[in-house]
């Protein structure tokens, strides 16, 4: 009866190590060249590259900071609601915007004050929020569609599946991107980092 209970456990055990491997192997595929490139800096965690003129990230540091600048970035967009980067960024030669947004609660306002900060900056763009998922996500994904045309499916599989740790318990996020006039927006932003 034990060596019964035993190979069952066994077999158990094999089976969820195998369900394991096949997930790791399917996490490990290559990501697609056009979405955003991951980099590594040291202060800047989840920092990716969206083109030569706009990068993403979490939360950087006062080193971060630095280390962003030497990319030539000039300004930087952070998305918190209730921390500027005023502390992090001291001495550093950078425009400061924060347009405070609240991932559960947004809308076009938010939206449209941050896309226009992208799109006419003079320099490269980071943006930020506290961990570089959710509402960076949701500005890079009107990003995304408002500037480089993509569509609201090729927007919204690289927010949830380009491994920025989005949180699905933000269902308000995929709702908005499915919703928002987009002809509109276009109409309402314009710049040099997004051409008509």
């Amino acid at each position: 009866m034990n060596n019964k209970r035993f190979l069952l456990l066994d077999i158990l055990l094999l089976f969820c190590l195998s369900l394991f491997a096949c997930q790791a192997e399917a996490t490990d595929a290559p990501r697609p060249q056009w979405w955003a490139q991951p980099l590594v800096l040291e202060g800047v965690p989840n920092l990716h590259r969206i083109n030569e003129r706009l990068y993403r990230s979490a939360q950087p540091t006062a080193v971060g900071f630095r280390a962003v600048e030497s990319l030539g970035v000039g300004t930087v967009l952070n998305l918190r609601q209730y921390h500027d980067d005023d502390d992090e960024a001291t001495g550093i030669d950078m425009v400061l915007k924060h347009r405070w947004v609240n991932t559960s609660d947004f809308g076009d306002t938010e939206m449209l004050d941050a896309l226009q900060t992208i799109a006419t900056a003079d320099s490269p763009v980071l943006v930020h929020c506290w961990h570089g998922a959710d509402r960076t996500g949701t500005v890079i994904a009107l990003y995304r569609m408002v500037c480089q045309s993509w569509s609201r499916e090729q927007a919204l599989d690289e927010l949830q599946h380009g491994n920025y740790g989005y949180h699905a318990v933000f269902d308000n996020i995929p709702a908005y991107l499915q919703q928002v006039d987009i002809a509109k927006l276009r109409r309402q932003v314009s710049g040099v980092n997004c051409p008509r």
